[in-house]
């Protein structure tokens, strides 16, 4: 804690300082403004017969030779008045002499001064308390503190003084020099102050610290959609969640944070079958400002997973070509924007797989593996396929071959979907 008298550091609970003596929390100067009050109520005392005795003196030496006459006694009711005159002077007195003390405790200096020794103490709460900041989940005293933590060094001061202050058409600016007990430089803080509409006993003005340049406002993250963020230890709710044309939705989510303070964050991202990624972030005051978590490495389980997804795929997209059915009765998800390319290679797929020139009895599916030039949003998985198929010419027989494709995957929905069939190899293959 803090002399307020002189600004030195000094022992919490003391109740002197032990620079100069200060009582640190009686306040003497309250009684000094009462003693005119003492004073000015002694006049009334002052009885008529204190003038009477030396006309008594005079009368021995003179005797009263009936021009003049003596002064007559106050009655009860002048003293009164007297008294009351008096009395409502000395209070009127001690009210302003009450008010310009009480006033100095409202004023801007006051509440700057009381600000810096709040953050010097690492009494965040009274500190934030005496900002015009608008509390919200990303806005409160523990991220207040984090602030505090990267911006100031307010807690090392050994001493401190208000200096200075000045004020322009809105603000008052108040300098208080402070000196390190770290590297024992002296520095600068200035502390901006801002008039509060709400006033101390009806009477009083009062202050707020103006904050409203340390903020970053519609801050983005963005991810890969399902993930989970926690910014600064919060947990991102689905509220903060926009939908911003400017991203594919099907791919990626976008939360916009309104309001946050500047300086450096810490951003964790975890998405189920993706190993958990955290990343720190700059942020400066202004708007406009985005980060991207979107480079996120897949577990070795959820590969495997993914491939045999694939070859599953390939299986039932095959086998269902060669027996005829329908494109609408495939249990396969594929990606929505290819939906009518998808169908219609389908289609000629089925043409090409029951020609009677040369009819495919059965393909099978090998070495499925996803490239290693997979990206967090699109994949391409190779694999092995093998074609039996009967040629009839003149006599029917059996034939085997061995080739090699791709097929694409996407992200969509916070799932990996088919984009094509990967059927042109193939369709070439049985009109050859």
């Amino acid at each position: 804690m803090f002399c307020e008298q002189c600004g030195q550091k000094i022992t919490d609970g003391s109740l002197f300082c032990e620079y100069c003596g200060a009582k640190i929390e009686v306040q003497p100067q309250v009684q000094a403004q009462v003693e005119p009050q003492v004073q000015v109520q002694a006049q009334p005392q002052v009885e008529p017969q204190a003038q009477t005795q030396p006309q008594a003196q005079y009368a021995a030496y003179q005797p009263y030779n009936g021009v003049g006459a003596a002064a007559a006694p106050m009655t009860k009711s002048q003293i009164m008045i007297i008294v009351i005159v008096v009395e409502a002077i000395a209070i009127i007195a001690a009210i302003f002499g009450m008010k310009s003390f009480v006033g100095s405790k409202f004023s801007a200096r006051a509440y700057a001064q009381k600000y810096f020794v709040s953050v010097a103490n690492d009494d965040i709460k009274t500190a934030f308390e005496l900002t015009d900041i608008k509390k919200s989940d990303l806005v409160n005293e523990d991220t207040f503190e984090n602030y505090l933590a990267q911006q100031t060094d307010y807690g090392h001061a050994k001493s401190y003084k208000v200096t200075s202050d000045f004020q322009d058409d809105i603000y008052q600016i108040v300098n208080i020099d402070y000196e390190s007990s770290i590297s024992g430089n002296t520095s600068s803080c200035y502390v901006k102050m801002i008039g509060d509409s709400k006033k101390k006993m009806g009477i009083f003005d009062t202050w707020k610290v103006s904050m409203g340049d340390i903020f970053t406002n519609n801050y983005k993250i963005i991810v890969l959609k399902g993930a989970k963020v926690t910014f600064d230890g919060i947990e991102l709710k689905d509220s903060y969640k926009s939908n911003d044309k400017d991203y594919d939705m099907n791919i990626y989510d976008v939360y916009v944070l309104p309001q946050i303070f500047t300086g450096q964050h810490q951003i964790d991202v975890t998405l189920e079958g993706y190993n958990p990624v955290s990343k720190t972030s700059e942020t400066y005051s202004g708007d406009g400002q985005n980060v991207y978590v979107s480079d996120m490495v897949m577990t070795e389980e959820y590969v495997k997973s993914i491939e045999n997804t694939v070859y599953q795929n390939l299986k039932t997209i095959y086998a269902s070509a060669l027996t005829g059915q329908s494109f609408e009765s495939l249990p396969i998800t594929f990606y929505s924007e290819n939906m009518s390319d998808i169908k219609n290679e389908y289609e000629d797929l089925k043409e090409y797989l029951n020609q009677t020139d040369k009819m495919v009895d059965s393909i099978d599916f090998k070495n499925i593996q996803i490239a290693s030039s997979t990206d967090s949003v699109h994949m391409r998985v190779s694999f092995d396929y093998d074609i039996k198929y009967i040629c009839q010419e003149g006599e029917s027989k059996v034939e085997s071959s061995s080739f090699s494709n791709y097929t694409e995957m996407v992200l969509q929905d916070g799932q990996w979907v088919q984009k094509d069939l990967c059927a042109d190899s193939l369709m070439y293959l049985c009109s050859w």
